[in-house]
């Protein structure tokens, strides 16, 4: 998770967002460009846990 700002630094877009997510939960994200970024979050919701 330390990497996630270098990696926003240099252009990689992720899934996670930082306002709804507390640091305690298991994440499941996406990491890469951003046209895989969005191809990539519909699969994400499907498969997050639900409370």
């Amino acid at each position: 998770m330390a990497a996630l700002p270098i990696l926003e630094s240099l252009g990689v877009s992720h899934t996670i967002d930082w306002d709804r997510t507390e640091l305690s939960e298991k994440l499941r994200f996406a990491c890469g460009n951003t046209e895989l970024v969005t191809m990539l979050r519909p699969l994400l919701q499907r498969v997050a846990p639900t409370a």
